[in-house]
């Protein structure tokens, strides 16, 4: 696929200028959770990677989740502010 040879090659690239994230990538299939609406985006993107990094299957999230989650993020960036 095309698209895979791409981000290999990005990969790669990147890797040589910033020495992040070099190494194998696997291809492979993930099933995640898909928002239902236009502005819970950012929120499935953190939902998504939190249910992966904590063994949870992501197809199990929903729009709820997403809505808590935007909630608890405003929370941590209040309670973390420097103002």
């Amino acid at each position: 696929m095309y698209s895979t040879y791409l981000l290999r090659k990005y990969m790669a690239v990147r890797y040589t200028k910033t020495k992040e994230l070099g190494g194998f990538w696997r291809n492979g299939s993930l099933c995640s959770a898909s928002q239902k609406d236009g502005n819970n985006c950012g929120a499935f993107v953190l939902l998504n990677a939190l249910a992966l990094t904590r063994g949870i299957s992501p197809g199990q999230l929903t729009q709820r989740h997403a809505v808590e989650m935007r909630k608890f993020v405003c929370h941590k960036l209040k309670q973390n502010a420097l103002c």
